[in-house]
């Protein structure tokens, strides 16, 4: 398993991770090393050298899980392909996790009403951490002091729970903190302690969370989500059985495609709302 990652210099930095089996199963972190070429053939040499180095043949790799990313998985030029020249007995299984997330975060940025749905929750949630001022009459207006969450834009599950911190679930409104945000945006929008840039902003955004639109679009994604986030966390545990991670999966894309003509039940949640 490899990944990447840049460090506080800039400098890319490459994990490699083997599993491997002797009397049990183990996994280990063997090496993390610069890396200057990520393309497909450029991450090979450099996972083939650093495996030399250990005294390790390559040709003994039974199997390699990669992203969905093109040096990786492609089919010319990716990784992948080079590995199995050197080793073509192994087996390339490409991660289905990562599969999910890649669907579900183009899903979220397909429509107009979807982005401009999750720019809101996330600019509520950066509009209020800016000042202090502002989070203590957001900590006010709540007995536990829970914070809004910053979306991020490359993990899906950050949507899920920055629209269940404030919406809560589907059809299910109970735990969220949609009144709270709304007090803080009137009362920062009405207070005369505030400059006028800070007023119309929370006007701005107050009224954008208020609209049923904002409501319908909400529910959509809730509705979604529902049905990912217990898939999502499955293909990622430790031990997973592959039998169970198949019928999840196939169980899930039945769930999704029963609901995705029940505007009926949409509508009905979000009016519950």
């Amino acid at each position: 398993q490899l990944d990447t990652t840049q460090d506080v210099s800039v400098k890319d930095q490459c994990s490699i991770v083997i599993r491997y089996v002797k009397d049990h199963i183990y996994e280990r972190l063997v090496s993390v090393s610069n890396c200057t070429n990520s393309t497909g053939k450029g991450m090979f040499e450099l996972f083939r050298d650093e495996i030399v180095k250990m005294g390790i043949n390559i040709e003994n790799c039974v199997g390699n899980s990669t992203d969905g990313a093109a040096n990786m998985q492609g089919q010319y030029s990716g990784f992948t392909k080079w590995l199995s020249e050197a080793s073509p007995n192994q087996v390339h299984v490409w991660c289905y996790a990562h599969v999910l997330n890649l669907v579900l975060v183009d899903t979220t940025q397909t429509t107009k009403a979807a982005i401009s749905k999750f720019q809101l929750i996330n600019k509520c949630a950066v509009f209020l951490r800016e000042s202090y001022k502002r989070m203590d009459i957001w900590a006010s207006k709540q007995s536990n002091n829970r914070r809004l969450n910053v979306i991020g834009e490359t993990r899906w599950w950050a949507k899920d729970h920055a629209l269940k911190k404030i919406f809560g679930s589907f059809n299910n409104p109970s735990t969220s903190l949609y009144i709270e945000l709304i007090e803080t945006l009137q009362e920062l929008a009405s207070s005369e302690d505030f400059n006028p840039t800070v007023r119309d902003t929370a006007q701005t955004l107050l009224d954008k969370c208020i609209s049923f639109e904002t409501i319908l679009t909400v529910q959509v994604f809730l509705r979604i989500f529902q049905h990912t986030a217990s898939l999502s966390k499955y293909l990622q545990t430790s031990g997973m059985d592959v039998l169970k991670a198949y019928r999840n999966v196939d169980c899930t894309i039945k769930a999704l495609r029963d609901v995705s003509r029940d505007f009926d039940g949409i509508n009905a949640s979000a009016k519950k709302f």
